[in-house]
């Protein structure tokens, strides 16, 4: 190759990385929001078109001072509960004003329920409970005149003896290898970022599986809805993004997203 031609390869690849970093930056500090319509066969009446905002795998990261940027994408959005699905904490930290700033600026604060993900401290439980999130152990039974649904901790273990419309929420996504009975109508997780590192018009390379990672995962499991015939699941790409070096913790091609899961029953489609 010629000198000169080598110079302007040279100049070309110093342009496009320059780009992918500024790319990468800018939509690393974006917030999309994304909606689900979800199909509920049993559904009581009373909560048909209820509205659960999901807030997941934040890890430490902060969206403008003290979450403004976040927190205004929160209050614009007309939901019925939030549902915060862990890793609000940052692994290479135990700083977790990031998680504390946002619920403090969360002005709807009627029903907010966490379960932890694997970078999360029960250290934290009352520092968390006190800004207003209930932190789920068992079923809370939310109810509407005469009906009710529950919003419980997922468990894979544990029957429940009534036929509430129940909702699980869990760190972990499961499949049909993990998990195999009706218990749950919905369950909400996070966990996979979506794949963290995406390629466009193909989707996630990589996901870290609670049995182990997967390499080149299906693509249909590795965020929104999926529907497992014994439930259905829906998965959020979540906000932030975790590695074992902090200076490669971040996304590609993956914007940071809150999901608004919209439910209906049946009959209404």
């Amino acid at each position: 190759m010629k000198k000169s031609q080598k110079n302007v390869f040279s100049i070309i690849l110093f342009l496009a990385l320059v780009f992918i970093i500024t790319y990468t930056y800018i939509d690393n500090n974006r917030i999309n929001i994304v909606q689900e319509e979800v199909v509920i066969n049993n559904l009581p009446s009373e909560f048909e078109g209820f509205k659960i905002l999901q807030i997941s795998d934040l890890h430490g990261k902060s969206f403008g001072k003290l979450q403004k940027h976040l927190s205004e994408k929160i209050n614009s959005i007309d939901y019925d509960i939030i549902a915060i699905t862990g890793d609000m904490k940052d692994v290479h930290s135990d700083n977790i004003d990031p998680f504390i700033n946002l619920l403090k600026n969360i002005k709807n604060k009627e029903n907010i329920f966490y379960v932890p993900g694997n970078t999360d401290l029960d250290i934290f439980n009352d520092e968390i409970e006190s800004n207003g999130c209930k932190i789920l152990e068992d079923a809370y039974k939310l109810k509407r005149n005469n009906e009710c649904i529950e919003i419980a901790k997922f468990d894979p273990v544990k029957i429940y003896n009534n036929n509430n419309v129940r909702i699980g929420l869990f760190h972990y996504p499961m499949t049909l290898d993990d998990y195999n009975k009706e218990e749950y109508d919905l369950i909400l997780s996070g966990h996979y970022h979506g794949g963290q590192i995406r390629i466009p018009f193909y989707g996630a390379l990589f996901i870290p599986h609670i049995n182990g990672g997967k390499i080149f995962p299906q693509q249909d499991e590795v965020s929104g809805l999926k529907d497992y015939g014994l439930f259905k699941q829906y998965t959020s790409k979540g906000l932030g993004s975790n590695f074992y070096f902090k200076l490669f913790q971040f996304r590609i091609f993956n914007t940071p997203e809150i999901n608004v899961i919209k439910l209906t029953s049946a009959k209404s489609n």
